[in-house]
């Protein structure tokens, strides 16, 4: 600044780093776009190689094959596969944005380790029936995801998250 109070440096030489600025948040500003743009992987695929007959007491667990259903698009975009497994229902869930469900009581919720430090494990019940609701949700990278089985052992369902954070692209 000079004694005027004006820059001492030449216009142009301030309009190009305001340019250069202006350029690396445009590009910054698409990564992230691009990012959100990513597809969502197929959740039957990767429950399938999960194993989640872990989740019971019988290793030979009978499990039903998964039906992949896709709900919203875009960037609401939600893929989810539902099996049984044994007597447990058991849906995987990706999606690009977060959102909220209700009518959960909690009787608790932990962070587990294993996920990115991204996990939270919630243990409950319905708030309309009382049935036991037990999940987790993680983020891995843009994609988000929840991992559900109503009535499994937390330790059992955590395993099993854990091993489907690992599969996660």
């Amino acid at each position: 600044m000079d004694a005027f109070g004006l820059s001492t440096i030449p216009l142009r030489m301030r309009s190009l780093a305001m340019l250069a600025g202006a350029a690396l948040a445009s590009l910054a500003l698409a990564a992230a776009s691009s990012a959100r743009d990513v597809a969502l992987p197929n959740p039957c695929t990767i429950l399938a190689s999960s194993h989640p007959q872990s989740l019971t007491a019988k290793a030979t667990a009978t499990v039903s094959p998964g039906k992949l259903k896709t709900y919203g698009s875009g960037k609401y975009e939600q893929v989810t596969c539902d099996e049984t497994v044994g007597t447990i229902s058991v849906y995987l869930s990706y999606y690009k944005n977060v959102g909220g469900s209700g009518g959960v009581r909690i009787i608790s919720q932990t962070h587990p380790t294993g996920f990115g430090g991204t996990a939270t494990l919630t243990v409950g019940t319905g708030a309309g029936n009382n049935a036991p609701v037990d999940y987790i949700s993680f983020r891995k990278g843009p994609l988000y995801a929840d991992l559900s089985a109503n009535g499994a052992e937390p330790s059992k369902l955590t395993t099993l998250g854990q091993e489907i954070y690992k599969l996660t692209p």
